[in-house]
């Protein structure tokens, strides 16, 4: 892979919010979707503001355009820097283990990432070819949405964070726990984990729709057979089943509450047992962290 120059996005009329800084892989390609979709920043952040009552700060948020093995990196890094779980790259093809080419799979097909580490969103340079500007401004603000939610409760994003330390500590060894209770305890992490995930982008997806409806934005993000293949891949990851079901189910469940009030909604990300009781798949009974 050659070096790519990366240069910030510089300021023109129409441009991003000044407070805004964007870094671009090349300076000499055209990016006039993300352009577009950046200069519309402060509606898509009003959105956010009004659909959840928060105050949302834009200038704490970077944003960069990147190939997808950097995408993939990134996110990788992102976890290793939240969990303290050690993730690599792949240093060769041929190291590569099934695992690991259905995880590039799944972030080649990814438009955009909120990496909270960073509090940068990275997007996939790969897709953002022949995507329209209602697509991206829609990617947009289902990512802004993770990153309210950062400002807004990060202690709920530590707890997941502290779940999947959890998890992952006792689905690979558990140290000296008989393997029943290592088992228990694995199941427990990835249940809550589930659940509290479900709420995440639950939000993120139903405040997506309902800025696609009132903005009038046709966002469907049309896939050739290349980014078919890649999402139907990715569904064979570890979890990928049920990352799709945290969108899906995580979405309906969230309108009903959402309709409720504001209040109601913060008062989830406040007490993460309820969020475990009313997301999660069946072990209700279980105890939260």
């Amino acid at each position: 892979m050659t070096r790519q120059e990366r240069t910030p996005f510089k300021q023109d009329s129409g441009a991003a919010p000044s407070a805004v800084v964007v870094s671009l892989p090349n300076a000499g390609r055209s990016y006039k979707n993300i352009k577009q979709a950046l200069a519309d920043l402060p509606e898509i952040t009003s959105s956010i503001e009004n659909k959840t009552g928060w105050k949302f700060d834009l200038a704490h948020v970077g944003f960069e355009v990147v190939t997808a093995q950097q995408l993939q990196r990134r996110c990788l890094e992102d976890v290793t820097r939240r969990t303290g779980i050690p993730s690599t790259m792949p240093q060769s093809f041929l190291a590569r283990s099934v695992g690991d080419v259905l995880l590039a799979a799944y972030h080649r097909s990814v438009v955009a990432l909120y990496l909270p580490s960073e509090r940068k969103i990275v997007i996939n340079e790969e897709r953002l070819r022949g995507l329209s500007q209602d697509a991206v401004k829609s990617t947009l603000h289902h990512e802004l949405t993770h990153a309210a939610q950062h400002q807004r409760y990060p202690r709920f994003l530590e707890g997941i964070d502290r779940l999947a330390r959890e998890q992952s500590i006792y689905g690979k060894h558990g140290g000296d726990l008989p393997v029943e209770e290592r088992n228990q305890r694995f199941e427990s992490s990835s249940e809550r984990l589930h659940a509290r995930m479900s709420l995440l982008e639950g939000q993120a997806m139903a405040l997506q729709k309902m800025y696609d409806r009132e903005a009038g934005l046709h966002s469907e993000i049309k896939m050739g057979p290349v980014e078919v293949a890649l999402g139907l891949t990715s569904m064979l990851i570890p979890g990928g089943i049920a990352k799709i079901t945290q969108y899906i189910t995580g979405q309906a469940l969230f309108e009903r509450i959402h309709a409720l009030g504001i209040k109601e909604v913060n008062s989830l990300f406040k007490d993460p047992r309820s969020v475990d009781l009313l997301f999660g798949r069946g072990r209700q009974g279980q105890k939260a962290a």
